[in-house]
Formats: structure tokens, sequence, C-alpha cells
């Protein structure tokens, strides 16, 4: 419990950097460096995908930091612009290349959910998710929220 509150704080720091003028750079694929500074002391490495380290503990790495951009979104009721911004920097962090694929990002989505105090049928009505509703991809969101 400590450890996801030291998270969450990090993961605001990161939100107010992203909101403060830090941008994530699409052409070269890499996040700035004051926004993945943070994102790597919130998940303790920023190991890729290629650059060692087991595979497992990395994606549990990327879920954790998933559900707590997720948690924090909807905690300070942040734009969904800001949300992707946040995403996808936590994704190139891990060394995830298309986060929007990848599986566990939807099922850290419902964890975060679930643990910001969001009601099931409330979730459809955030803006993010409502258009997710008719994907296979709300149901890995729906998984996530109730495997916690």
């Amino acid at each position: 419990m400590k450890r996801c509150r030291v998270l969450q704080i990090f993961f605001f720091l990161a939100v107010t950097a992203v909101l403060s003028g830090c941008s994530v750079s699409y052409s070269t694929g890499k996040s700035s460096d004051t926004v993945s500074t943070l994102l790597d002391s919130v998940s303790g490495s920023s190991t890729s995908m290629s650059g060692g380290g087991d595979v497992a503990s990395i994606m549990q790495g990327y879920a954790d930091d998933i559900a707590a951009v997720t948690y924090l979104w909807v905690s300070e009721k942040k734009s969904e612009e800001q949300f992707l911004r946040l995403l996808t920097a936590v994704a190139r962090t891990h060394g995830i290349v298309d986060w929007e694929q990848t599986t566990a990002t939807f099922e850290a989505m419902g964890r975060g959910l679930y643990q910001a105090g969001i009601p099931r049928e409330g979730i459809v009505k955030l803006p993010f998710f409502r258009k997710l509703a008719d994907n296979a991809r709300y149901a890995l969101v729906l998984q996530g929220y109730t495997q916690v």
C-alpha cells in the first residue's frame, strides 16, 4: 500500500511536469528528459525489453505504473489528452512500443480505476473508456477491475 502511495505522488509530479510544458516527443520516440527521469524514479528502473531483466518483472512494473497513472488521471480529473501522453511516456519508459496493443495496459487501467474508487458502472462514463465500451479492450479493463 505504501508503494502505491509513493507511485501516486511521483506520477502526480510527472503529470505536473507534463502540464507545465514538458512534452512527449513523438518524432524521436523518446519522452522528454524530465518526464523520463520522473518515471524512472517511480518504477525503480527503466529497463527496456531489450535491455535485460526478466519479462515478468518488466511487465509487472509497467502494469503498476499504468495503474498509478490511471488512478491519478481519475483523481485529478485531467484531460484525456494528458492521460494519453502519460500512458505513452510510461510505455516508452518500460520499452513498450505500442501500449494500445498490450493486454497488460488495459488490465492495469482497470486496476487503477478500482483503486480510484470508480464504480464498475461508472467506468463507461469516463471519456477515454466511453470509446472502448464496444471493444474487446473494455473487457480487459473490466477484467483488471475485478482482479484487484
